[in-house]
């Protein structure tokens, strides 16, 4: 596999093939910089046969499962936070043509797919650090590349287990008051709320314990 690397100012990055077994690739991306600093966005690209792909899923896709030119190709911007940096493209049938899955979720990056329509391949363009990072000397990552011809939902599943390996072990702190019951005024007002109807739900919810009250009408109205 070729790569074409565009690395920022005082920025090297070098990528390493780890291992390759059953139709998965994993690379090691190694950015380094001259002195500590935040990095700016640099750019990878490679390409991969997608002669049978008619579908494409990210976990941000919304509906559009298109498989784009690059006038129109779309960009996956994901971290765990906010979807994952996933992109699986699909055959007619949903068998896996390819996917694409990253190790670091916490660094903003972007992924970016389109088609070559000269030589049947989808360009894939890796966009690292695309907002704003904290400074570093050093940063290590690494790109899963599954050809597998299985069901595609069971390579986003393998790609989603593997990306749970990189991600701190410890458990988000929950508040207990996460867990009570909340009155919301919409489902029964929607905009036709007032300071009377409010205070009388009010009473009645609080007779059946519940405290919370989100008044809600719609958030635009005066």
């Amino acid at each position: 596999m070729q790569f074409t690397i565009n690395a920022a100012e005082k920025t090297e990055i070098t990528i390493t093939e780890e291992s390759q077994k059953e139709n998965i690739t994993i690379l090691e991306i190694c950015v380094r910089h001259d002195d500590f600093m935040k990095p700016k966005q640099s750019q990878i690209w490679f390409e991969i046969p997608c002669s049978k792909t008619a579908g494409t899923f990210s976990p941000c896709v919304d509906f559009d499962r298109s498989v784009n030119a690059g006038w129109k190709a779309g960009r996956v911007k994901s971290r765990f936070v906010s979807g994952m940096p996933i992109y699986c493209a699909y055959s007619a049938d949903g068998t896996n043509d390819f996917s694409i899955s990253y190790s670091d979720g916490y660094h903003p990056i972007e992924i970016c797919p389109m088609v070559n329509e000269e030589n049947g391949c989808m360009g894939i363009y890796l966009y690292l650090f695309t907002d704003v990072s904290a400074a570093f000397k050093e940063y290590r990552a690494f790109v899963r590349i599954d050809r597998r011809r299985i069901p595609f939902y069971e390579a986003v599943s393998d790609a989603s287990a593997w990306q749970r390996d990189f991600a701190p072990k410890r458990e988000a702190s929950v508040s207990k008051y996460a867990y009570d019951t909340v009155y919301s005024t919409w489902y029964g007002f929607h905009r036709d709320i007032n300071e009377k109807t409010v205070i009388e739900e009010c009473k009645k919810a609080s007779e059946r314990g519940i405290k919370t009250l989100i008044l809600d009408d719609g958030w635009y109205t005066d």
